[in-house]
């Protein structure tokens, strides 16, 4: 999964603008696959890009 934000980053002008990345991920509150997407797959990735990334983590779902 990191190669495919690291590829976004790359088409969206990582290299040669100032300008962060913003990205949105919404996913389900206390889904064990949600869970299991934002520790292997994307933590990975945002500790790359961590300076030239802007997360929005979004979470929906039965949460009460």
């Amino acid at each position: 999964m990191w190669k495919k934000v690291m590829v976004l980053a790359i088409l969206c002008g990582y290299g040669g603008l100032a300008q962060k990345i913003k990205i949105s991920v919404y996913y389900e509150t206390l889904c064990p696959y949600s869970v299991r997407f934002l520790v292997d797959q994307f933590n990975p990735a945002y500790q790359n890009l961590t300076d030239n990334m802007e997360v929005d983590l979004i979470p929906y779902g039965k949460a009460t």
